[in-house]
């Protein structure tokens, strides 16, 4: 999760400085940014979330990057005492 989150922040990073070297008209690290680091960066973080997303799906990993209505329903019992299962029971039960 730690690792994709630096990915996505050096993706940031590298579309600022892309923008930043059009406005300056150095168009050659525009190029340069635009072109050969920023297809590398994006290919490598689709990999890294495709990893993880196949790392999730067979319960290998211990944290997830959202929270489910059960994770939801847990802390909720757990702070007011109500059983899980009178939560998770339906209006018309």
């Amino acid at each position: 999760v730690q690792r994709i989150q630096t990915m996505k922040e050096q993706l940031d990073k590298v579309k600022v400085d892309i923008e930043i070297a059009e406005r300056e008209y150095d168009l050659n690290k525009a190029a340069e940014l635009k072109y050969a680091q920023l297809p590398a960066l994006t290919a490598e973080l689709e990999a890294e979330e495709a990893a993880e997303a196949e790392a999730a799906g067979s319960g290998e990993t211990l944290l997830r990057d959202t929270v489910t209505p059960e994770d939801i329903a847990g802390v909720v019992s757990s702070w007011t005492g109500i059983p899980l299962s009178k939560l998770a029971a339906t209006e018309l039960d």
